[in-house]
């Protein structure tokens, strides 16, 4: 992983190489991606299963306690006190923002309570997936949703490969 620093004077020209090696796509990955979506298609979780055992070396799907503990001790110090930190700094800057009275009522007496704007903030967001992923499906002629959010996950995967270097 590449780090910048923003007090660098060529701090943008770096970010914008990093930014412009996102946007190119290669079109030897792409083959390997298309690939992938066919057997993912043909084949369904069973070829998801092999695929996640050849990138990440994972025999199971869902790591148990003991593994995600080993994983979090494994990871460089110093990265994983940036993690922690830009954790804590997301959790305070939210609680920041919320209401200490989140109940409203409008002229006509309608309260909206938490889970309206938790739902809402949902629905936004599923919904804006779908799109995306509706848009993979019609650029792609990708015959269902299913593998067509399969084919966006993956490319998203290789998107991060080629920006890390790998």
């Amino acid at each position: 992983m590449r780090i910048l620093n923003s007090n660098n004077k060529n701090f943008y020209n770096e970010l914008d190489k990093v930014l412009d090696r996102r946007k190119v796509v290669d079109k030897t990955t792409l083959k390997t991606v298309e690939k992938i979506i066919d057997d993912v298609r043909k084949n369904k979780d069973k070829a998801l299963i092999k695929y996640e055992k050849r990138f990440n070396a994972n025999s199971r799907i869902i790591p148990s306690k003991k593994d995600i503990s080993k994983a979090i001790k494994s990871i460089n110090p110093k990265i994983k006190k940036a993690i922690d930190e830009t954790c804590r700094r997301v959790k305070d800057w939210h609680l920041h923002q919320k209401p200490k009275d989140i109940f409203y009522k409008d002229k006509f007496n309608n309260g909206v309570e938490e889970i309206d704007l938790i739902r809402s903030g949902l629905d936004d967001m599923m919904r804006e997936a779908y799109q995306k992923v509706r848009a993979v499906m019609i650029e792609s002629k990708i015959p269902d949703l299913r593998t067509a959010a399969y084919k966006a996950a993956i490319d998203k995967i290789a998107i991060s490969y080629e920006t890390i270097g790998l």
